[in-house]
């Protein structure tokens, strides 16, 4: 029956927008299952993978620092900036754990949506920046990595976390 429903979902959103990707449950399941071996790693998973995540986000956009200023960007390693990507990168286990389950994914993005969208200057680009970031990071990261998964999956995410951005 899940996969009826996600079969259902693929093809309604592929009839309701130009370009479409689905996170199929088979994609759902190469995901979650590839993010907990890192997310959970013992060398410091969510660390680590956050200070990566956010390094190359920065190369790509060095004014994405701007929207950090407030956490001690400058300063990666700092406990308050170190907080704050623990943050981003809870919000994102949150999400990818909850990619099988499609209520869940839309009240969890649709809440950091909201809080995204109270903040001056964070843009739809930026988060698509930082999706680039993870595609390019994760590989690196990540033994048989599945891209097509990946960006059939993390693209619904992030799109449901920009939602209402500019």
């Amino acid at each position: 029956m899940q996969l009826f429903i996600t079969v259902l979902a693929c093809v309604l959103a592929a009839a309701n927008a130009e370009s479409s990707v689905c996170c199929s449950y088979g994609d759902s399941r190469v995901v979650m299952a590839q993010w907990d071996a890192v997310f959970t790693a013992s060398n410091g998973g969510k660390v680590t993978t956050g200070y990566a995540l956010f390094s190359r986000l920065f190369e790509l956009a060095p004014g994405a620092k701007d929207l950090f200023s407030r956490v001690n960007v400058g300063d990666m390693r700092s406990p308050q900036f170190s907080a704050q990507m623990v943050r981003v990168m809870t919000g994102l286990d949150l999400a990818l754990n909850a990619l099988a389950d499609q209520p869940l994914l839309e009240s969890l993005t649709g809440h950091m949506a909201a809080q995204h969208a109270a903040r001056p200057g964070v843009t739809v680009d930026g988060f698509r920046m930082m999706e680039q970031s993870i595609m390019e990071i994760m590989p690196q990261l990540i033994d048989n990595f599945n891209p097509d998964a990946w960006s059939n999956c993390l693209h619904g995410v992030i799109d449901g976390i920009s939602n209402g951005l500019s």
